[in-house]
């Protein structure tokens, strides 16, 4: 009877056995009871390699953030084409403003008088207590009052495209004039007449002005009278082309002791008749 219960023993070990082996190979994580990791978030921990992953991951964000901050602006880029949209364009010239009537015209032009008046000083030509023995002294006077009509006529035909009419440009002379010379106003009447004023004002341009001394005074008397030359060209910064005008202007004026001008007349002279050439 002992060795049956040797052989009995022995194969309930190797039944144990098996079973042990069996298990292994089945791929069995652990023990019954073995707690298994688990993230922040509550799902199951990842492996070794996704940990390596997500921390590179991190890293490369963590540096991106970085070099965003150390941008000027901090802010995305844009396009060339978005960038082109957001920047001004410097090329195009502001739209022309133009009175409503001729006494907002009149108005502005007495400011811009009064503008003129505070940046040119022509107080020195003044004749003062002064006598004028010496002709070559006389002369030196008359020559300095020719620098005050020329700006005048420089001034009064400086015309500009908002301009109510013509009348406008002798307004923004009044700081050159006598009180009794200066226009009380200006017509009511629009400016007409110019072929070229109409594309003047549709392309926003100014006048440039070229003046000449034509006629020297009258030496028997102390007032200098004198003629002045005036041409002028329409220029704009705009891709529009303004007709030339076929006229030019001459001014006839006098000044008094007080280097202003006493009073004025304006002609207006076709290209047909004469030519100073100032523009040729």
């Amino acid at each position: 009877m002992k060795p049956v219960t040797l052989t009995a023993s022995l194969l309930t070990a190797a039944l144990a056995l098996t079973a042990c082996s069996q298990g292994e190979e089945e791929g069995q994580d652990g023990p019954v009871g073995s707690p298994v990791p688990i993230d922040e978030q509550g799902g199951l921990d990842t492996s070794a390699d996704e940990d390596e992953e997500s921390d590179e991951s991190e890293t490369e964000g963590q540096q991106e953030e970085a070099e965003a901050d150390e941008s000027p602006s901090g802010a995305p880029e844009t396009s060339e084409a978005e960038d082109e949209d957001a920047s001004p364009q410097d090329s195009e010239q502001e739209e022309a403003v133009f009175p409503q009537d001729s006494e907002e015209a009149y108005q502005w032009a007495i400011e811009d008088s009064e503008q003129l008046d505070s940046e040119e000083d022509y107080s020195e030509y003044a004749r003062g207590d002064r006598e004028f023995d010496d002709p070559d002294e006389f002369a030196e006077y008359i020559e300095s009052h020719h620098v005050i009509m020329e700006r005048a006529a420089e001034v009064m035909t400086g015309f500009r495209a908002g301009d109510w009419n013509k009348d406008v440009a002798i307004v923004r002379a009044n700081y050159l004039l006598t009180d009794g010379a200066q226009q009380p106003g200006i017509p009511e009447r629009p400016q007409s007449g110019d072929p070229a004023w109409e594309p003047a004002m549709e392309c926003n341009a100014d006048a440039e002005v070229r003046t000449q001394v034509l006629d020297g005074p009258n030496e028997d008397s102390h007032s200098p009278y004198t003629e002045i030359a005036a041409e002028y060209r329409w220029i704009t910064d705009q891709d529009c082309d303004v007709p030339d005008p076929d006229h030019f202007y001459v001014y006839s004026m006098t000044t008094g002791d007080d280097a202003l001008i006493t009073d004025f007349s304006r002609e207006q002279v076709s290209y047909e008749e004469d030519n100073p050439g100032m523009f040729d």
